[in-house]
């Protein structure tokens, strides 16, 4: 992984964890399974990992509550995303010193097109001039590409991390304690858009390392989401605004883990311990229209700019690349960490001339999908869910 190539994998908590995709409604879990049997049949290599989970003894070994139909499984992976992003941008720093910069507080403000085939960027720093720019901004990617603005919304989010009550993670008899090694899926009602999210930090005994800059992790629950809780409101759609939270939302997910497990730290436990909710803050995530991110070569359409002129001849020993352009990779929904990755790779092959046969075509950014698909027709699918 790349997390132990730059030697991160402590400092990101890089594992693998089992999955689960849990419901409380026995007509979701039915239509659920029937789309994995699909799925199965059509790659059974993919599917192969997956299992279903029934029975009330099966809940209660897993420690969920009650109030669970069915769950599904499957191999996944946890990671903390800040840390090694930015472990990366060091590494980076330092061993491409001479041609890699890092310009915190340095937004660009314009973009125009100008001769030689250039475009040339605005920012309080000065002017950049570049024959390729990338917006990899997500949520914010309309404020340079304005025909984004209905494909890509920022949408505010609400996360949480708690402490875990106690006997949580333990497992009943002398099976091996799943803390740290699980991450879930929460859908408490009818739709699949409705749903928490929660994973849970590695547990390290003793002093912190004195070499990290980090504190040691407790444990501690990481758990967001709170779409079930008003999936009718249109409080945090198109809001950009992450110094606060929607108190509805951080109220809600600083309850309802009750509803989700069911843990007591004893046989002579009366009644259960709760989480602790130890810090609320709120994310932007940017929301594709079609629910699928954008990815590849921007259209003039889309940016409102013409794409320069190419200069013919190049300097000995220049980078070969594609014709000048502007380019995008954004609109992950809130699943950056499973398509960035990736779709940024392919991005990069473009830029180069290179090929891109693994990305999926529905990822590509064209007129006609752009012209297909706005954000009014994911509130319709919302609403009326």
């Amino acid at each position: 992984t790349v997390a132990a190539e730059e030697n991160l994998l402590e400092d990101s908590q890089c594992r693998e964890v089992e999955s689960f995709d849990v419901f409380h409604d026995k007509g979701l879990y039915s239509q659920v399974k029937e789309m994995l049997s699909v799925y199965q049949k059509e790659l059974p290599l993919e599917g192969s990992s997956y299992r279903t989970h029934e029975g009330d003894e099966t809940f209660k070994n897993l420690q969920l509550s009650s109030k669970t139909v069915g769950c599904l499984s499957t191999r996944g992976g946890a990671i903390h995303p800040y840390r090694l992003v930015t472990g990366i941008l060091e590494r980076l720093l330092k061993s491409y010193s001479k041609n890699f910069y890092l310009f915190m507080h340095t937004p660009c403000t314009a973009i125009k097109t100008c001769p030689q085939g250039l475009y040339e960027l605005s920012t309080p720093k000065g002017a950049i001039k570049t024959p390729h720019v990338v917006h990899a901004t997500n949520a914010w990617v309309s404020h340079l590409l304005p025909g984004m603005r209905k494909r890509i919304v920022p949408v505010r989010a609400v996360m949480t991390a708690q402490v875990p009550r106690r006997g949580l993670g333990s497992s009943p008899g002398d099976k091996k304690p799943w803390t740290s090694t699980r991450s879930f899926t929460f859908y408490p009602g009818e739709s699949l858009f409705a749903f928490d999210y929660l994973t849970q930090q590695t547990v390290k005994l003793g002093e912190t390392d004195e070499e990290s800059i980090w504190p040691a992790p407790r444990g501690e629950l990481m758990f967001g989401g709170g779409f079930a809780s008003n999936i009718k409101s249109t409080e945090d759609l198109a809001n950009a605004e992450d110094s606060a939270w929607n108190e509805q939302t951080a109220s809600y997910l600083g309850k309802v883990l009750s509803e989700y497990f069911e843990a007591k730290d004893g046989e002579d436990d009366k009644e259960e311990d709760k989480e602790e909710v130890e810090m609320t803050w709120s994310g932007v995530i940017g929301v594709s229209s079609d629910e699928m991110p954008w990815v590849g070569r921007v259209p003039e359409i889309v940016s409102g700019r013409k794409i320069p002129n190419e200069i013919s001849g190049k300097e000995s020993g220049e980078v070969e690349m594609v014709s000048p352009g502007e380019w995008i990779a954004a609109g992950y929904s809130g699943e950056g960490m499973v398509h960035a990755w990736l779709s940024g790779e392919a991005l990069a092959e473009m830029v180069g001339g290179g090929p891109t046969n693994g990305l999926p075509s529905p990822f590509r950014i064209v007129e006609e999908r752009w012209k297909r698909t706005g954000i009014e027709d994911l509130i319709v699918r919302l609403l009326s869910d």
